[in-house]
């Protein structure tokens, strides 16, 4: 654990809507179903779920995350699209500015 980035020193858990973001475990619920996501996408999903509503940047979620800067701000569209493969619907979209996560 990156003991450096503020949400990973979080240890609530986060309960959005039908959705839980166990920090502990590293699991993501959302109905009867559970998964576990990799290290980035579950550091998108608790980074963001932190503050429902609020619109984060690519490189907002990448300073947060940790990742240096030769890292492509096109790999958060990637984790994002797994995400979603997930059946996570709580990681929205807002064009041309980033994600947020509704709750």
């Amino acid at each position: 654990m990156n003991t450096s980035n503020n949400f990973a020193l979080e240890r609530n858990v986060q309960r959005i809507p039908s959705v839980f973001v166990d920090p502990d475990c590293r699991t993501i619920t959302q109905g009867k179903i559970t998964v576990r996501p990799t290290r980035a996408e579950f550091d998108i999903i608790y980074y963001l779920s932190a503050r429902p509503g609020f619109v984060r940047s690519r490189a907002q979620i990448m300073d947060a995350m940790g990742a240096g800067e030769e890292a492509s701000d096109r790999a958060i569209d990637t984790h994002v699209k797994r995400i979603r493969a997930y059946g996570i619907r709580a990681l929205k979209t807002s064009r041309g500015v980033g994600y947020y996560w509704e709750g």
